[in-house]
């Protein structure tokens, strides 16, 4: 029984009527509700991070499950923490951090941090799914990630290169937990808004503003002859530019600053893991999602097997796909009056649960034979 046929079922059975997407939610609501198959979901996360750590030494991948009351996000959210650092003390550290809205049905947001290994690759540091953009939830955030002894590290370091935007709600956040950071925001969101400021010229200005000796030096040789609006524009006294700080004397040279970012990575990170996926699915099933495309998209990265920017293996990513694949075998149909049958496809037997639901087509009280 699809959505649609759900949907009639409902109106002809309760004379509730439900959209086609909430008819849609109700049954994987209804599949989600066998206790023992959402437990033994979870406990492949773990075991999944686990044989992350085992092939990959020097790594740490974790998963923090927790209730969260997220607003519109109802449920057990699953924040997920995968750290994986370089042990090179020499390395110049770079984490970038950004939010974006979570695409579809879903009102929330997903927190990403990227980071970057010593060869400059992009290494997925964590993803949280949360009800908005606001310091309390940025703050739980870095909390989680200094749950990890090598992100404490790298938060408290202070050859650390924290790059974000400018959302207001960062900075209490990154004061508290991250005040010996290096923090600079992403230029390309400042850049942009200067008069004449688009087009390839300007975008070579990261480069160069990072490893100028001085902002005059900058200004005049780079900005000058090419953008003389854009070049009052950041010389206006009352307007403090982000830009001059990114000249080299304005950062301690054994930071990125002078390696140059030059935008927020975290935003490349979050089409990586797949774009703040929304469709109907269960918080379980997002974060299964977003593993198994960080696993996949890591694993293409990974070069020789000794090699020290190797995070995520191919087999572990194969691994993963296939006992996802055995844990999501499931499938539910409606028996009538809220009741839905739970099976492994295949099966004749199952779990029955029953849901009860309010005029809007929210689920109220949910029960199980499974003992849920």
């Amino acid at each position: 029984m699809n959505g649609k046929e759900l949907k009639r079922k409902l109106e002809r059975d309760t004379g509730i009527n439900v959209a086609h997407r909430t008819a849609n939610r109700m049954k994987m609501t209804a599949r989600d509700g066998d206790k023992a198959t959402t437990a033994a979901g979870y406990q492949l996360l773990g075991s999944f991070c686990d044989l992350l750590q085992q092939q990959c030494p020097g790594s740490v991948a974790e998963t923090q499950v927790l209730c969260v009351d997220a607003g519109h996000l109802k449920g057990d959210w699953n924040g997920m923490m995968l750290v994986a650092t370089s042990k090179d003390a020499d390395t110049k550290l770079v984490l970038c951090v950004d939010a974006g809205h979570l695409k579809g049905d879903w009102n929330g947001m997903m927190l990403v941090a990227t980071g970057t290994d010593a060869d400059t690759k992009l290494v997925h540091v964590a993803t949280s799914i949360c009800d908005k953009e606001n310091t309390d939830n940025y703050s739980w955030f870095y909390l989680m990630m200094k749950n990890n002894v090598d992100m404490a590290e790298v938060l408290n370091s202070p050859k650390t290169t924290l790059f974000t935007d400018k959302h207001k709600s960062h900075e209490p956040a990154i004061t508290l937990h991250a005040p010996n950071t290096v923090w600079r925001w992403c230029l390309r969101h400042h850049i942009k808004a200067l008069p004449e400021a688009p087009g390839q010229t300007v975008t070579h200005w990261l480069y160069h503003a990072a490893r100028a000796p001085t902002r005059t030096k900058f200004m005049d040789t780079k900005v000058k002859p090419t953008k003389p609006k854009a070049y009052a524009a950041l010389l206006d006294p009352n307007k403090p530019h982000e830009l001059v700080k990114w000249t080299h004397h304005a950062g301690p040279t054994d930071t990125a600053i002078g390696g140059v970012v030059s935008s927020n990575a975290a935003e490349q990170n979050m089409v990586m893991v797949g774009l703040q996926r929304g469709e109907e699915v269960a918080a379980l099933h997002m974060a299964q999602h977003i593993l198994d495309k960080t696993a996949s998209r890591m694993a293409e990265r990974a070069e020789l097997v000794n090699s020290a920017s190797q995070r995520f293996t191919p087999f572990a990513a194969k691994e993963f796909e296939a006992q996802r694949a055995k844990s999501s075998n499931l499938h539910s149909s409606a028996t009538g009056n809220g009741n839905f049958t739970v099976r492994k496809l295949g099966s004749n037997y199952g779990n029955r649960v029953g849901l009860e639901f309010g005029t809007d087509g929210v689920v109220t009280r949910m029960t199980c034979t499974c003992g849920y």
